[in-house]
């Protein structure tokens, strides 16, 4: 019975938070209704773009041909490439997967404004490198070896 109880008033706060939230904005108290599971109500897109330094050149490369992924959302570093810790290593094997040999690699994020519904872009898209990497730093992985 109190289960319940709990369950139906949890639903129905849930409920309450997201109508509140679509009417009139999002009150502190109901942040629950602002949760969104597959859909980012962000204002902005991004995407990481790979380049590879060869031959004292920038060249771009695809990050999907060097890191295949099964998702239809991108590379799986796109959301955590803040992280340096993770780009060392996304770069260093970057430096051994790639086709060509490059001498550095680099991750730079576009960022752009959207617009509800669509991520093309709809102002300047701005740049900002993330990592760049010499080619040849050793990294050290999280089950002890060591990426050359």
């Amino acid at each position: 019975m109190w289960v319940a109880l709990a369950i139906g008033n949890l639903a129905l706060y849930l409920v309450m938070s997201f109508v509140v939230g679509i009417l009139w904005g999002h009150p502190k108290w109901a942040e629950a209704g602002r949760w969104m599971m597959f859909t980012y109500t962000d204002a902005t897109a991004s995407v990481i773009e790979g380049e590879a330094q060869i031959d004292g050149g920038w060249v771009p490369f695809e990050n999907e041909a060097l890191f295949p992924t099964v998702w239809g959302s991108g590379v799986r570093f796109g959301r955590s490439a803040d992280k340096p810790s993770i780009m060392s290593v996304v770069a260093a094997s970057t430096c051994i997967r790639h086709p060509g040999t490059p001498t550095k690699v680099r991750f730079v994020r576009a960022v752009w404004d959207k617009q509800l519904g669509s991520t093309a872009p709809a102002g300047a898209i701005r740049r900002r490198v993330v990592l760049e990497w010499t080619c040849g730093d050793p990294i050290a992985l999280p089950d002890g070896r060591t990426l050359p």
